[in-house]
């Protein structure tokens, strides 16, 4: 049996709903492995069937979610005492915004433009900050009503994988 990590007093909660693999996930247990291995207070809330509750199980501490917009979510969230909110996907700022005491950061993945509803202009201007992945989606936050200097640009890189040496008679391929 792995050895779970025991869940810190006043962490850093990163949340993702997601129980999906795709890039924002693939970041987010870079980011979570990291800040553990360097001594920072930090929990991974997100759905205990995803990949990342699995890759991250053991070695960061995680609890576990329904996936989505559930319900039950800001109640699991505000009992493990955060310090601070990170969401990583749509559902998790929404529902994020129900413990409005605690400060909450946000990551911007996508392009889509912020809504003009009041629902969504309260959404936007709730968190303290904003984390785009590129200056476009930076522009589109701007562009939502969202103030400059909330705003970090803050790349989404990873190593490159390995190099191989492809067979001679392999076609040259760029993706």
């Amino acid at each position: 049996m792995s050895h779970v990590p025991p869940l810190p007093e006043q962490p850093v909660v990163h949340v993702d709903t997601d129980p999906g693999w795709r890039g924002g996930q693939v970041l987010l247990a870079r980011l979570a492995r990291g800040l553990v291995a360097d001594g920072h207070p930090t929990v991974v809330a997100c759905p205990a069937d995803g990949r990342l509750y699995a890759e991250l199980r053991g070695v960061v501490p995680c609890v576990p979610l329904r996936p989505g917009r559930a319900w039950s979510t800001p109640a699991r969230l505000r009992a493990l005492g955060p310090s601070l909110l990170v969401a990583h996907t749509s559902h998790a700022h929404g529902l994020c915004l129900a413990l409005t005491q605690v400060p909450l950061v946000v990551h911007r993945w996508v392009d889509a433009p912020v809504g003009a509803t009041p629902w969504s202009r309260w959404k936007y201007r709730r968190p303290g900050h904003f984390v785009a992945c590129s200056h476009a989606i930076a522009e589109v936050l701007r562009r939502g009503g969202v103030q400059p200097g909330r705003i970090s640009v803050v790349y989404g890189g990873t190593d490159p994988p390995p190099v191989v040496s492809p067979a001679d008679d392999a076609p040259e391929v760029l993706a």
